[in-house]
């Protein structure tokens, strides 16, 4: 799917949400003002493709991925915050290599991000369309070697003289950006959950900019 289409879709997410009056003038008042609020996001991101540096082309599948993350409301309206999700998923590299053009390498990609969020909340009402932003780091994970076995060794307290190997693989770090709108619904004081529709990008310095659409359900606790 397009970056254009993507923000298409949630520009009109958001235009639909402010034409929810009727659901909106229904609920009740929200007091959420001036309370912290910790949630636990879960993410689906659907099967994207994608074009590494040297013609070499990158299938990643459709997953769930999971995080934690925490905000202050300012008022009824605005809530800054800050949250980290990870993901594992699996994919297909197409690595263009003059010895073997059909060389394909497969395996499990891990992904973090760290992202410092804004969300508005249209009106003060327990039930309430939304839009949030968020900015911050993606850290990835390919699996995929890049260099020999390494060892060490160290002396533990308690189990003595303990070696260990491990086995660098490739990783990368990318500056990401997010923004999603949905609907939220506070059931009590204490208890609420969102859905959205929601789209990330990751800026990596040796591939175009990578953008995902899914969705997003938030478990969240006021206190």
């Amino acid at each position: 799917m397009s970056r254009a289409r993507n923000l298409f879709l949630v520009a009109g997410a958001v235009i639909a949400g402010c034409f929810l009056p009727g659901m909106a003038m229904a609920a009740q008042d929200s007091d959420r003002g001036e309370q912290w609020e910790f949630y636990i996001p879960i993410n689906y991101y659907g099967s994207q493709s994608f074009d590494r540096e040297g013609g070499t082309t990158l299938d990643i599948n459709g997953d769930i991925g999971w995080g934690f993350g925490f905000g202050y409301n300012l008022n009824d309206h605005l809530n800054l915050g800050f949250e980290f999700t990870w993901t594992d998923t699996s994919y297909d590299a197409f690595i263009n290599s003059e010895l073997d053009p059909d060389f394909t390498v497969g395996g499990t990609l891990e992904a973090n991000t760290g992202q410092f969020v804004a969300q508005y909340n249209f009106t003060n009402k327990t039930v309430t369309p939304f839009v949030t932003a968020g900015i911050g780091w993606t850290y990835v994970d390919s699996n995929i070697p890049n260099a020999p076995p390494q060892s060490g060794c160290w002396w533990d307290p308690w189990y003595g003289y303990i070696c260990t190997s491990w086995q660098p693989t490739a990783t990368d770090t990318g500056f990401s950006y997010s923004v999603s709108a949905g609907l939220r619904f506070e059931v009590t004081d204490t208890f609420y959950f969102e859905g959205a529709y929601k789209v990330a990008w990751i800026d990596f310095d040796s591939a175009d900019t990578m953008d995902f659409d899914g969705y997003r359900f938030d478990i969240g606790w006021r206190f």
